[in-house]
């Protein structure tokens, strides 16, 4: 998955939880409804949100879903990525890191 800097439900530049219009993206990807995310996408943005509840629990039909888009290793290693980013943002609350400053509002990407 791409950053989707702006709108994403947890921005690796500032570390921290972002909303867009009170909506979170989690919220929209368990709903269903993500513009401009492949359903591929939009399952992996369900289970990156169930890994990050407490306690997380990513339910028997999520899992039938993703293993619709992917195989088992290749949920293991996006598995340990979601982990490993839940780690580092929760890890960054203890100690208030802020943002280094490499967000910015409307900031794009190239497409390769």
């Amino acid at each position: 998955m791409r950053c989707r800097c702006g709108t994403a439900a947890f921005c690796p530049n500032s570390h921290s939880a972002r909303t867009d219009n009170q909506n979170t993206l989690g919220t929209r990807a368990v709903e269903g409804r993500v513009d401009g995310f492949a359903p591929a996408e939009t399952a992996l943005l369900r289970m990156a949100d169930s890994m990050a509840d407490t306690p997380s629990k990513v339910s028997d039909d999520l899992y039938a879903e993703l293993r619709r888009y992917f195989s088992e290793e290749q949920l293991i290693e996006l598995a340990a990525t979601a982990s490993l980013e839940n780690f580092r943002a929760r890890y960054n609350r203890v100690f208030d890191v802020g943002s280094d400053g490499l967000y910015r509002k409307g900031l794009r990407f190239k497409e390769r």
